[in-house]
């Protein structure tokens, strides 16, 4: 069994067996801050104990909803095939650096295909999730 379906999730799209998209996406950590898993590939006994992050928790983590506002408002969604997997790499990266500079970001995001080629926007949103999420955290 892949750890996705171990968790219930059902936030992804249906290019799970490729294992080249990134499309499907998972933290194996609380609140999203484990490095970025694919469910694809990653069978359950792998995760072990952990606790199991995907999309839909992403809203109820601050991090995670600072990048589904920036990505919402900066229109970088279009067809739908990568946002799972483009916003838990984003919330983890956001998570364990909370200023990323654009090397950072790359390297973060190099495995999650865009297939509309929404990469600067994807970029922007992700330079903008972190301005509000540093602005949240001076306010207190």
């Amino acid at each position: 069994m892949r750890a996705f379906y171990g968790a219930g999730g059902s936030g992804r799209r249906q290019v799970r067996h490729r294992r080249d998209t990134g499309s499907g996406i998972f933290a194996p950590d609380d609140q999203g801050r484990g490095t970025p898993a694919r469910s694809c590939i990653t069978p359950v006994d792998k995760v072990g104990a952990a606790a199991i992050t995907t999309i839909e928790a992403l809203e109820r983590d601050p991090v995670g909803r600072q990048v589904q506002k920036a990505w919402f408002d900066l229109e970088v969604v279009q067809c739908g095939y990568c946002p799972s997997g483009q916003l838990m790499s984003a919330a983890a990266l956001l998570a364990s650096n909370p200023n990323p500079n654009d090397a950072d970001i790359d390297a973060a995001m190099s495995g999650n295909i865009c297939r509309c080629g929404t990469y600067p926007r994807i970029r922007a949103a992700i330079k903008q999730a972190a301005r509000a999420i540093a602005k949240a955290r001076e306010e207190g």
